[in-house]
């Protein structure tokens, strides 16, 4: 019986090849496109090396970028063998079943109905045994970056051990760990090395530069990428798979503005930013953008010179003009941060003028509690942890097992992360896991949300606010 298996299994592939190249074979359309047969050769060629995931998606390019030439029941046909020799059996059943479908008069039609019958009888044993998934951590382990990449794989390690020791029999998870380096072409060739070895996902790289590198690769490859930390717009700008889950600098100030029209019920904003800071005019300019599209109205904007600006506030804006708006916008970043908010505490309540002040995540624990309640002072943050609650005390006691040092954001952002992944192959099964992520409702994880129906940007955040002295979770 092995024997017959071993020689049917042979047989079978050798088919694959012959039917998939056979020139007649794939005549359903006439249209002769020389870019579809580029990516189709290509295709083949990484089908016979066995690289099957990285052969469906691009035989899958073939049939969606490229339709309706010569080569398109050819790359329908492969692609379900791809996927089926993947052991991705759901979707090679979907796959082929389409075939069946639209091309019926196809001289693959045979072949096509037993690869069908071969993976429905695959996924039921499957499903009998459980499907291993491969997670690809590509986080760079140079001198600088080796601590805050074991904080997060020590996350991610966590996330893993919980999910195959607690019901992922079904669905056993796998680490692959490459090094991205600390340069972007080094994660882009780790990418690749990961996409080759056929990964279900790719978490990280840590740095925006090396996370939009490898995100080209993982594009190009078809493979889903998750960077846990990079802001940089470019990295999932135009990217259909890779995923940023820390919100871009811009994202900060659209979420800070719809919360403020939409949740505090306020119609009228002045904004503050300081010039030469990029992330300080990014903020604000994101936050004008969002307020103009909400209707609402902004009865100032001001950009100050430089940084010592803010200690003299009131001589940029005086309090005659303060008194137009209701709330008061002030995205104040930089290693002064701390310093420069006291500053403008102190300038606001000489003012006497009543605001409500807005913020960015460097507004959180500014030591300056009674003044910024006085301004229910609000704001944003990507990262906020309630260390009494029993699932991050779990965690807790989870981490200081593999480590002697408290969990840090990384090592909260690789938990979630894992996590939400995770959630997303269980409840999504069959489905592809980056429409599946567009289709999530908002996950709440630890230290960190995700919510991605709105685009590849994450678009959950913490907002919180000064009251009688303490910081108290808003949303």
């Amino acid at each position: 019986m092995v024997r017959r298996l071993t020689a049917l299994t042979s047989w079978f592939l050798a088919c694959l090849v012959i039917i998939a190249c056979h020139p007649a074979a794939a005549q359903d359309s006439e249209l002769v496109d020389p870019e579809a047969e580029r990516v189709f050769e290509e295709a083949l060629g990484i089908f016979e090396d066995g690289h099957y995931g990285s052969a469906f998606r691009r035989f899958e390019r073939v049939y969606s970028d490229y339709p309706l030439n010569r080569k398109t029941s050819a790359a329908w046909l492969m692609a379900g063998k791809s996927l089926y020799r993947h052991g991705e059996y759901s979707r090679a059943i979907d796959v082929l079943s389409h075939f069946i479908r639209e091309f019926p008069a196809s001289t693959y039609q045979a072949d096509a109905q037993r690869t069908r019958r071969f993976a429905i009888s695959s996924l039921e044993a499957e499903n009998r045994r459980g499907r291993l998934v491969n997670f690809g951590i590509l986080l760079p382990m140079d001198s600088e970056s080796v601590e805050l990449s074991q904080a997060m794989f020590n996350g991610i390690r966590i996330a893993v051990e919980e999910h195959n020791s607690s019901g992922g029999g079904q669905m056993p998870i796998k680490m692959i760990f490459r090094d991205s380096g600390h340069r972007p072409e080094l994660a882009a060739e780790a990418a690749e090395e990961l996409a080759r070895q056929n990964v279900d996902i790719i978490i990280g790289p840590i740095y925006s530069d090396e996370a939009r590198a490898a995100g080209g690769v993982a594009q190009v490859n078809g493979v889903p990428l998750i960077a846990p930390l990079a802001t940089d717009e470019e990295v999932s700008r135009g990217r259909s798979y890779v995923f940023q889950a820390n919100p871009t600098i811009s994202m900060r100030g659209r979420l800070m503005a719809r919360f403020a029209v939409r949740s505090l019920r306020l119609d009228e904003f002045g904004i503050i930013s300081e010039f030469s800071n990029e992330l300080s005019e990014v903020m604000a300019e994101s936050f004008e953008d969002e307020l103009f599209r909400l209707g609402a109205e902004v009865s100032f904007v001001k950009l100050l010179p430089g940084p010592s600006s803010w200690f003299r506030l009131l001589d940029h804006v005086k309090s005659d003009t303060l008194v137009f708006a209701r709330a008061l916008y002030l995205p104040i970043t930089g290693g002064d941060a701390p310093t420069l908010i006291r500053a403008v505490l102190n300038e606001l309540n000489r003012a006497d003028v009543p605001l409500r002040i807005l913020g960015n995540k460097e507004w959180h624990s500014v030591g300056a509690a009674r003044t910024a309640s006085k301004f229910s002072t609000t704001y944003t943050t990507d990262f906020y942890v309630d260390e009494l609650l029993p699932a991050t005390q779990s965690f807790i006691a989870s981490f200081a097992a593999i480590s002697d040092k408290p969990p840090t954001q990384l090592a909260y952002s690789g938990y979630d992360v894992a996590r939400y992944v995770m959630l997303q192959l269980t409840a999504n099964a069959g489905q592809p896991l980056h429409r599946a992520f567009r289709e999530a409702p908002p996950y709440q994880g630890l230290g960190t949300r995700l919510d991605f129906r709105g685009g590849n940007v994450n678009e959950a955040i913490f907002f919180l606010r000064y009251r009688d002295g303490f910081i108290e979770l808003l949303r």
